[in-house]
């Protein structure tokens, strides 16, 4: 456990460290929250909620999305071309370990973006406490660690230029498929089919229908839990396959 928290403090200071996450993690979803903000008044009725506290669901899942992928696929792509996954290879930090450090980073860094975020829409004059916004938060929170299983993959298989590439594509493609950047409800309905399959969609979902104070789809979930499970042990397993040929 001290090897883990060692390696998540490290993690951390590298990642707030780094001035591409605050622009890239932080300000793209505070910068959209305040564009659509403007363009309609944060009480206007939709979706069973107020725009604010849905807008403020779908930033939170973009952040965490952009947050998660910097500290599993990039930094993780980029620790291997330095050569530092073979150094830890040397240390009593075991293959699981680190891929529960990893994930541990980026949900403390998920955290730190969702209560900016809330802050942002609080001082737009959405009412938190007067709506299920905390719980809603906290359910896209949890959601997140399928963002994690994937940054993984993308930071495991794939070299650290290759991965840089294909986080943007991957934030991008999850944030306007996933109905983040705009509703479904005002796309043609081939998005819906695609986003019914992403985990950026099954995430935000899980905030959506607490607000909308509707049972979460099991759908969703079981999206989620693949995505976990089919991503997560893709990396995990790459990272022991080099860790073992000490790579």
């Amino acid at each position: 456990m001290k090897a883990t928290l060692g390696q998540v403090t490290l993690d951390l200071l590298r990642t707030v460290r780094n001035v591409r996450y605050i622009i890239f993690t932080l300000g793209i979803p505070v910068g959209f929250y305040l564009l659509y903000g403007a363009m309609f008044d944060s009480h206007h009725s939709f979706a069973h909620t107020s725009w604010g506290a849905y807008f403020l669901i779908s930033m939170a899942t973009y952040g965490a999305v952009g947050t998660t992928f910097n500290v599993t696929g990039t930094e993780t792509a980029q620790e291997r071309a330095q050569g530092w996954q073979k150094y830890l290879a040397l240390t009593p930090l075991s293959g699981t370990q680190y891929v529960m450090a990893k994930i541990m980073t980026a949900m403390i860094a998920n955290l730190g973006v969702m209560v900016v975020l809330t802050l942002v829409a609080a001082l737009r004059g959405v009412a938190i406490f007067a709506q299920p916004i905390l719980p809603a938060i906290f359910g896209v929170w949890l959601g997140s660690i399928s963002f994690a299983a994937l940054g993984l993959s993308i930071g495991q298989v794939l070299d650290s230029t290759t991965a840089s590439y294909g986080v943007v594509v991957a934030y991008l493609a999850l944030g306007f498929l996933g109905g983040l950047w705009t509703p479904l409800t005002v796309l043609p309905a081939i998005f819906r089919h695609i986003a019914a399959w992403l985990p950026s969609y099954a995430a935000a979902s899980l905030g959506w229908s607490v607000l909308a104070h509707h049972a979460e789809s099991l759908r969703n979930i079981g999206v989620l839990a693949g995505y976990i499970i089919v991503f997560g042990g893709v990396g995990g397993l790459v990272y022991a396959r080099r860790e073992f040929r000490r790579e």
